[in-house]
């Protein structure tokens, strides 16, 4: 196998995912330019993100974040895609380290926590 594979198998079957999502996918409406996907909901745009970040487009994975920023509690399903960002906490790339801080500062003004060490982040980075 690959050692950085960026290839995803998703689970569709997963309990927590059919509980507390209100839809089992997302649609995007594709922009004018057709260059860049338009996300209808912080949801969806977390999802976006994650996947981006997953399949190592930094770039693309750190602009998202500016439409990320919240200053109130998560919902169910905005929980539960943030929490999915865990699984990409084992990417050591700096890139990737540099997105996760950029996420933890998106939300440094609500009660959400950020699914990592911002200390061990920051120290990973520098």
């Amino acid at each position: 196998g690959e050692p950085f594979s960026t290839e995803l198998v998703t689970d569709r079957s997963s309990m927590m995912w059919q509980q507390v999502m209100q839809s089992r996918y997302y649609l995007y409406a594709v922009h004018t330019s057709k260059t860049f996907l338009r996300a209808p909901t912080l949801a969806s745009q977390l999802y976006l993100l994650l996947l981006r970040l997953l399949n190592r487009k930094y770039a693309e994975a750190f602009a998202m974040v500016d439409a990320c920023h919240v200053d109130t509690p998560f919902s169910a399903e905005q929980r539960a895609v943030w929490e999915q960002l865990r699984r990409a906490e084992d990417d050591a790339h700096p890139d990737a380290h540099a997105v996760r801080l950029r996420l933890t500062l998106a939300v440094q003004y609500s009660d959400n926590d950020v699914p990592w060490e911002t200390h061990w982040e920051f120290d990973a980075y520098l």
